[in-house]
């Protein structure tokens, strides 16, 4: 009987292609080194599947399969280096991250190519930093790095050819450049060198191509504010078109633009709720801005101190009671957008970008003037006219007085000549 069963066993595990087994302890043995087969089979598919961690001399590796090259065809792991030292919650939480980045290529096959790298890069990010922030990265991204570069594999990149990439986007336009200030180089070259950074962290990338390089430097911004000129003719324009019918809704947000110094988003950002018409301040406490994908959105303003009180005068209290009684009528939401369409929806930014444009062209104003020209202006002539750069730091909600005094501290040449002039008097007064 107990022959006849380890006959029908031997049948079934070798489909009659091989010897039965000789007896119980023939298949014992024979069935302990399947499993274990099986138990290393499953254990090399964990690892492929699981991050690892493994202990070396002097750190803690942790080490994930990210599948094969289609190019090379060779092996692709992520890794990460943490010391010796490191917490357990520090060694999941890498584990956790260093998995999500294999995850993302495990399977695809397709090569680590900058382009590949910048938008994993740019999905980390997301939860972390605003929608604008990242469209704004990647719009760099598509306009000066992909071109050219986007399709090289990351781990051939050389300092030069991003440095070259560099010179075309600050070469003039008229010998093949893109003609950019030296400031649009030095936002591109900081995040790509944290980008590379996190790249490195993963093991994606050998080392940062751009650790060796020195920074661009920043160039010295000052505002250009309107001329007393071009002031002139704007502001006799919106005398004449802020009645109580203007020729557009958006000559309202103009004026209150020039009166305050708001910026764009903050401007459409503003709601019924953020006027105080018995306290003649306008509060801004929320930005409008626009993501792809996402449309507009309410967002917290750029700082914490932007978030600020803006005392109006009399006259623009008066264009904004105006907008309000507009919104009431046009809106139905229960706190409806200072600035709307016909329709009650909240203007998108940009629209006030493109009629300041067309407004200026129309006045002859110059190609320098957009809508943040009015910002300057405003706090411009505030200093101008003897206005504490404390509060115009406040009304502009600069998060530090250097921030304003870097941008607007050459409209103040006499001021210190002026200060030298009234010490003297003073101590001539004391003699």
């Amino acid at each position: 009987m107990s022959q006849r069963i380890l006959e029908r066993i031997s049948r079934f595990f070798t489909f009659g292609n091989s010897p039965a087994f000789a007896d119980w302890d023939d298949f014992a043995a024979t069935a302990l080194k399947s499993i274990a087969a099986l138990a290393l089979a499953w254990a090399i598919l964990l690892l492929r599947v699981m991050a690892s961690v493994y202990l070396t001399a002097k750190s803690i590796e942790i080490r994930a399969y990210a599948g094969r090259d289609d190019v090379t065809g060779s092996v692709r792991n992520l890794y990460r280096s943490l010391p010796l030292d490191a917490h357990q919650c520090e060694i999941e939480e890498a584990k956790r991250q260093l998995q999500a980045a294999a995850d993302r290529f495990k399977g695809t096959g397709e090569p680590f190519t900058l382009q590949g790298m910048i938008e994993y890069y740019l999905s980390t990010l997301e939860g972390q930093r605003s929608p604008t922030y990242i469209d704004g990265l990647r719009s760099n991204a598509r306009c000066h790095l992909y071109p050219s570069l986007g399709k090289r594999r990351i781990d051939s990149l050389r300092p030069y050819e991003i440095l070259n990439v560099y010179s075309a986007m600050r070469a003039p336009k008229e010998q093949g450049g893109k003609g950019l200030s030296p400031n649009t180089v030095v936002k591109l070259n900081a995040w790509l060198s944290h980008a590379f950074d996190e790249l490195t962290a993963l093991g994606i990338m050998r080392s940062n191509p751009l650790a060796g390089v020195s920074a661009p430097r920043p160039a010295d911004y000052e505002a250009q504010p309107l001329s007393e000129r071009d002031l002139a003719a704007f502001s006799a324009w919106l005398q004449q078109r802020s009645g109580d019918e203007p020729s557009s809704e958006l000559d309202y947000a103009l004026w209150v633009c020039l009166n305050t110094g708001l910026r764009a988003g903050e401007l459409a950002g503003l709601r019924l709720s953020d006027v105080g018409t018995a306290s003649s301040e306008v509060r801004v406490s929320h930005s409008l801005a626009r993501a792809t994908g996402k449309g507009l959105f309410y967002k917290a303003p750029k700082s914490a101190t932007s978030r600020r009180k803006v005392t109006v005068g009399a006259s623009t209290m008066q264009v904004i009671k105006r907008c309000i009684g507009r919104s009431k009528r046009l809106s139905r939401a229960a706190d409806p957008p200072l600035f709307c369409d016909e329709g009650g929806a909240p203007h998108d930014p940009r629209d006030f970008s493109r009629h300041f444009r067309e407004v200026a062209d129309s006045l002859q104003i110059g190609k320098y003037a957009h809508l943040h020209t009015l910002r300057h202006t405003h706090a411009t002539y505030l200093l101008l006219n003897g206005t504490p750069i404390r509060v115009v730091q406040e009304r502009l909600g600069h998060a530090d007085v250097r921030t304003t005094l870097k941008i607007y501290g050459h409209v103040l040449p006499g001021y210190d000549a002026e200060a030298a002039a009234r010490f003297d008097s003073i101590l001539d007064g004391l003699n």
